[in-house]
């Protein structure tokens, strides 16, 4: 389930903290996410460092645990991809609670996940710099989301082996038992009630 917090498709309603400001709507749809028609270019300028973008927005996300967004940023890039010390980062996110969230962003452009259990509502979107140099950031789709949990582990664990198997060979249907098509490459079988207790030898 997921709830549209922000497209980041228009310079509208944005207000900027000193030279922070909105530079124009970007229509390059590599930089576009959530099949959005624009996203939002942000100007950094140098001397940035603790300044910051924001919008007012309202949002109640109590039943949702997650916030995604997309970030491309031109100078600030971390090519790496090592996230470890607050250094690594060169923006952080608020929205309008006492929580912040530093965004990782890589080289390319890249889907940020935040998890969000103790929000239940959004008030603003504020991006600030934790740096003194000229830059861009690109910004699109911020969605909040509810991790949707398997109805059992074992459901999880098959789905997530299915998504591992390589696609050309998951389509050999063979059924050993039956002989039927549609049941993919039977590797074995397991029979049990629920409250059983399995031991490996």
């Amino acid at each position: 389930m997921k709830l549209l917090i922000n497209a980041f498709e228009s310079e509208d309603n944005w207000a900027g903290n000193g030279d922070v400001e909105v530079d124009k709507e970007n229509q390059l749809t590599e930089f576009i996410a959530g099949l959005n028609d624009t996203s939002v270019i942000f100007s950094f300028p140098a001397g940035s460092e603790n300044k910051y973008i924001e919008k007012t927005v309202a949002a109640d996300v109590t039943f949702h645990d997650e916030l995604v967004f997309h970030i491309w940023s031109r100078n600030k890039k971390n090519t790496g991809l090592d996230f470890q010390l607050a250094s690594d980062y060169a923006y952080k996110i608020e929205f309008g609670g006492a929580e912040q969230f530093f965004i990782p962003i890589a080289h390319k452009f890249n889907e940020v996940t935040l998890y969000i259990p103790d929000i239940t509502s959004i008030t603003k979107v504020k991006i600030t710099a934790l740096h003194n140099d000229d830059d861009y950031i690109i910004c699109s789709n911020l969605t909040a989301s509810q991790a949707e949990i398997p109805r059992d582990i074992w459901e999880g664990t098959k789905e997530y082996l299915e998504s591992l198997v390589d696609p050309f060979y998951a389509k050999i249907k063979n059924d050993l038992i039956t002989g039927t098509a549609g049941k993919g490459i039977l590797l074995g079988t397991i029979r049990g009630s629920t409250g059983d207790n399995y031991e490996a030898n």
